[in-house]
């Protein structure tokens, strides 16, 4: 899998996909850090990841929030996510809340 940030994802809209002839028809994963869940289904959509590779093979990770309202938003991002075939992972946050 290749690990790539929400902010070099936004601006580079990079395919990482592999481009050595000798694996030309290997199809490699994808992880988007998104640790705010700012990026949306259609980020996804419109983006030339999603047009090199299926949507099982792109993961979102995200932070769980602890504020109800933002927790309710995130909730309801991750199911359409889950929706279009996306990965997502779910993480919490640590002791020190990071």
């Amino acid at each position: 899998a290749v690990l790539v940030g929400k902010n070099t994802f936004l601006k580079d809209n990079p395919r990482l996909n592999v481009r050595s002839e000798k694996y030309k028809n290997k199809i490699n994963s994808v992880v988007i850090l998104d640790s705010n869940s700012e990026l949306s289904v259609s980020h996804i959509e419109k983006s030339d990841i999603s047009r090199v590779r299926p949507p099982q093979n792109i993961f979102i990770a995200q932070i769980e929030n602890a504020n109800q309202t933002e927790n309710a938003k995130s909730k309801t991002q991750l199911q359409s996510f889950s929706e279009k075939g996306y990965q997502v992972l779910t993480c919490q946050k640590n002791s020190n809340n990071q």
